[in-house]
C-alpha cells in the first residue's frame, strides 16, 4: 500500500512540475496558456529591449519597470508557497497509513496557487499593454512579425544543412 502511495506521490509531482514549468512549449498546460498570452501580449523585457524603436517614454519606462519589479516579487512569494505546500504534501505520504482526504486537500491548495500565479501572470501582462499606445502595440508587433520571419528563415536554413548532410 506504502509503494503504491509512493507511486501515486511520484506520478502527481511529475504532472504538477509539468504544468509548473514555463519552459514547455508543447504542453496544453497552465504553462501553453501563458506562452499564449506571452504570444498575444508583450513581455516587459521585449518591451524595454525595443524602448528606443517603439518610442518609450521614461514616464512609460518607469512604469514597466516598477510593474516588473512588483510581479517578480509576487511570483518569487508564490513559488516559495507551493513548495512549501509540496513539502508538507510530501510529509502526508511518510505517514504510515495516509489521509486520502488530507492529501487530496493539499493537492487541491497547491493547484489553487498555481493557479493564481497563471491568472496574476495575466493581469501583468494586461497591465503592461494599458502602458503602451496603439501606435507603440503596432511597432512591436511590427517588431515581433520581423523576428519571428527570421527565425523561420534560419530554421529553413538549419534543416537544408541537415538534409544536404543526409545525403551525403
Amino acid at each position: 500500500m506504502k509503494k503504491l502511495l509512493i507511486i501515486i506521490f511520484s506520478l502527481l509531482l511529475m504532472v504538477m512540475s509539468a504544468f509548473s514549468n514555463p519552459m514547455m512549449k508543447h504542453s496544453r498546460g497552465m504553462s501553453y496558456h501563458i506562452k499564449l498570452a506571452e504570444m498575444n501580449l508583450y513581455p516587459s523585457r521585449m518591451i524595454l529591449r525595443h524602448k528606443t524603436e517603439i518610442g518609450l517614454t521614461s514616464e512609460q519606462e518607469k512604469k514597466i519597470e516598477a510593474l516588473q519589479m512588483k510581479y517578480r516579487e509576487i511570483a518569487i512569494k508564490q513559488n516559495a508557497d507551493i513548495k512549501i505546500l509540496e513539502l508538507k504534501l510530501s510529509s502526508l505520504f511518510k505517514a504510515d497509513n495516509p489521509s486520502r482526504k488530507l492529501i487530496e486537500n493539499k493537492i487541491r491548495e497547491i493547484a489553487a496557487k498555481k493557479t493564481n500565479m497563471v491568472i496574476d501572470k495575466f493581469n501583468y501582462l494586461l497591465d503592461l499593454k494599458q502602458i503602451l499606445t496603439k501606435e507603440q502595440i503596432a511597432k512591436i508587433d511590427n517588431i515581433r512579425r520581423t523576428r519571428m520571419k527570421r527565425m523561420k528563415s534560419r530554421e529553413m536554413k538549419e534543416r537544408m544543412k541537415m538534409m544536404k548532410k543526409k545525403r551525403r
